[in-house]
């Protein structure tokens, strides 16, 4: 009830297979674990200069736990870059735990620091058979006032949605395969892009060689050169996608912030 004003939600009853909500932490939140959010926002997100703070303990007794860390890194919009500050609050009481963020972002253009931040809890809970379920929700609070607020709210409130479908994204990919949640720490942080693009090259080069298994045994030099091709091309098109993209958000937010310019009237000289 107390979050059902200006609340929004970005994830609601996500099932997952880890055992416990201890589990969840040792998994994906963890300083040291193997899904951890340094692997996500390097890998889904391209975040960059990315830094993880340990985990300090505030609260630790034999029923409950209170976690606080702090996360900087470098996030791409638009054609800008935004420099994040992350505070993460973790708290655990038996079964439930909840993360609370508060994330600070400085570096937009035309948006003056500290007017406003975003808001966050996870609400993470065992429930009767083995399994989790995780809800999140998400609030855009103003510290200033601004002829820009709207717009800021509605490129925040997407921003915000966005990284939490990339991130229920990653959960589910680590669910479907729960084996090897400890096996599979990538070598490096592009490791899931490359597995990405194997699937990508496999798929096209079978439009040009139906019999692919046949062929690349006889003329695998040839086969590695179409692959090569095909990356080029895609890679291109990517970059070209790229800067179209960038510029369309550049032209959309300026055209928004010229609706806020007040037009001063003209005053006729005698």
């Amino acid at each position: 009830q107390q979050l059902a004003k200006g609340w929004e939600s970005a994830i609601v009853n996500l099932r997952l297979p880890c055992k416990s909500v201890q589990d969840h932490f040792d998994f994906f939140l963890m300083d040291d674990a193997t899904n951890s959010l340094n692997v996500f926002q390097s890998d889904a997100m391209g975040d960059k200069h990315i830094s993880i703070g340990a985990w300090q303990t505030d609260v630790s007794t034999e029923d409950a736990k209170t976690l606080s860390r702090t996360i900087n890194y470098e996030h791409k919009s638009g054609v800008s870059i935004a420099n994040v500050t992350r505070k993460q609050t973790y708290q655990r009481c038996g079964s439930h735990a909840c993360l609370k963020n508060v994330t600070n972002i400085k570096g937009i253009p035309a948006v003056p620091s500290d007017t406003f931040f975003v808001e966050d809890i996870w609400f993470i809970d065992s429930t009767i058979n083995e399994g989790i379920i995780l809800s999140v929700k998400f609030n855009i609070k103003f510290t200033k006032s601004t002829m820009l607020k709207s717009i800021i709210k509605n490129r925040a409130m997407a921003e915000t949605k966005e990284w939490y479908r990339q991130y229920s994204l990653f959960l589910r990919q680590m669910q479907q395969k729960p084996p090897l949640l400890k096996e599979i720490a990538p070598t490096t942080s592009s490791a899931k892009s490359n597995s990405d693009w194997v699937e990508l090259l496999l798929s096209s080069a079978r439009q040009y060689m139906p019999d692919l298994s046949t062929w690349s045994h006889t003329a695998p030099i040839l086969f590695l050169v179409v692959l090569a091709l095909i990356i080029y091309q895609l890679k291109q098109r990517v970059v070209v996608l790229e800067e179209i993209l960038e510029e369309f958000e550049r032209r959309l937010f300026e055209l928004e912030k010229s609706q806020f310019v007040v037009q001063l009237p003209t005053v006729e000289t005698p």
